[in-house]
């Protein structure tokens, strides 16, 4: 009974969006399939707006975007009369909890002083969840930053190792040991005995002396040279003045590398580091990995790896993700949209946002992207299927034109004319026909 209460009520983890912001403004491959899928989703101008509100929802929708790859859903302050704005993850916290009919409610709450008291929900700031991305019943965030940041934790730390390995190799840690050549115990004593009796169990205190009169005459030489290479006659000629300081500091780093050993012991090599086998491939491996849950084709980014595919499959998973998030949104704009112009109704005391968005149904939408080549477009457009105007549309989409390049008007072609275009027109290629000329998309 207790886990069930504790389930009640349920805050976002703040800290996992946190580290996934990282992850997707940090990570190379990320950025590249958000900024390929995001030129694709705005490509075209939001149907249902004019050329004045275009600009500015046009950056709404960006922002909400970014927002809604990172956390699955986007947080967005929408007060008629103002511009709506997204709310930064890092200035709210959103708390979670469930009806008695198991409907998902998001509260935010402010985190600045500025913004209201910590514990009264923000008025105006609404929690749009219409991506299919939604946080667990824990509170874990289940957007598409989730399993990548996994894959990339492991590229990072792959990377990491080789380039341990390479600094390793470049600058090799010093090893030493102990050679046959020292002096044996024997010859110690019989050297001792003749100078001084009592030093025969003194063996490691004169190896001591010994070293430090060995380090004693090294600070000598290295001295000497120095005075040596300071003292080097400078000529009047400017060559002659930059080959001294050469000499000079050549001397000097050579003398500042020269290292004393103790006796008896000599330098050894360690063994040499390796970075991970077939690292390239698995880190391919991985990025592909990447891409397909992103949904954007590899070859689309990358030419790294020649192998024969599908254009048409792969075109039309770049299309499947790109009108995924186009729908989403374009439900989220409308949402906006709609509480901005149809404000709050007379004689209702509190905003019930779902009522006052059915009230008028005022949709934003985003233009599609053609699946299909010119040719089925005009067979389409002969055949009645499509409007003149959405004919226009598409292919103005398709060729990459602004509305204001299209013609204004009514339909050019009467319907006669169309069943005559019809008639002597061939059935249309499409990628996936064997006998395909690469008319398609």
């Amino acid at each position: 009974m207790l886990n069930i209460l504790a389930l009640d009520t349920k805050y976002v983890n703040h800290s996992q969006g946190c580290q996934y912001l990282q992850v997707f403004e940090t990570y190379p491959t990320v950025r590249i399939c958000r900024d390929l899928i995001r030129q694709y989703v705005f490509e075209r101008p939001i149907i249902g707006l004019n050329d004045v509100e275009q600009p500015m929802w046009r950056l709404l929708g960006m922002e909400m975007f970014d927002q809604a790859m990172v956390l699955g859903f986007t947080i967005v302050r929408a007060k008629p009369g103002t511009m709506p704005a997204v709310v930064p993850w890092e200035m709210c916290r959103v708390a979670m909890s469930y009806d008695k009919n198991f409907r998902r409610n998001m509260i935010v709450y402010p985190v600045r002083m500025d913004d209201g008291a910590p514990d009264v929900p923000m008025s105006h700031v609404y929690v749009l969840d219409v991506f299919g991305f939604s946080p667990s019943i824990r509170g874990e965030i289940n957007s598409l930053m989730r399993p990548l940041r996994y894959k990339i934790d492991m590229i990072r730390d792959q990377m990491d190792c080789a380039i341990a390995a390479d600094r390793a190799r470049a600058r090799p840690p010093c090893f030493t040991e102990t050679h046959d050549d020292t002096t044996t115990p024997n010859q110690e004593v019989t050297y001792d005995f003749y100078a001084d009796a009592t030093s025969v169990q003194q063996n490691s205190m004169n190896t001591y002396m010994r070293n430090q009169g060995a380090l004693e005459q090294l600070e000598a030489q290295q001295e000497s040279l120095r005075v040596a290479s300071g003292s080097h006659p400078i000529g009047p000629d400017a060559r002659e003045n930059v080959a001294a300081h050469n000499i000079s500091t050549a001397v000097r780093n050579a003398i500042d590398s020269i290292t004393p050993m103790p006796i008896g012991q000599r330098v050894a090599r360690g063994p040499e580091c390796h970075a991970p086998d077939a690292l390239v491939d698995r880190m391919r491996f991985i990025e592909q990995e990447i891409f397909v849950l992103l949904g954007v084709p590899r070859s689309f980014c990358m030419h790294d790896i020649t192998v024969r595919h599908d254009a048409g499959m792969l075109h039309c998973t770049m299309t499947r993700t790109v009108h995924k998030w186009q729908d989403g949104l374009g439900d989220a704009l409308s949402f906006v949209y709609n509480v901005l112009n149809n404000g709050p109704p007379k004689k209702r005391k509190r905003i019930n946002v779902h009522k006052i968005a059915n009230e008028r149904n005022l949709e934003l939408r985003f233009e599609r992207m053609p699946r299909v080549s010119v040719h089925e477009l005009t067979h389409a457009y002969h055949s009645g299927v499509v409007t003149w105007e959405a004919y226009k549309r598409q292919m103005a989409t398709f060729c990459g034109f602004a509305p204001t390049d299209t013609t204004t008007g009514s339909d050019p072609l009467s319907k006669d004319e169309k069943v005559n275009l019809l008639g002597g027109s061939k059935i249309p290629n499409t990628e996936f026909s064997k006998d395909n000329n690469g008319s398609g998309l």
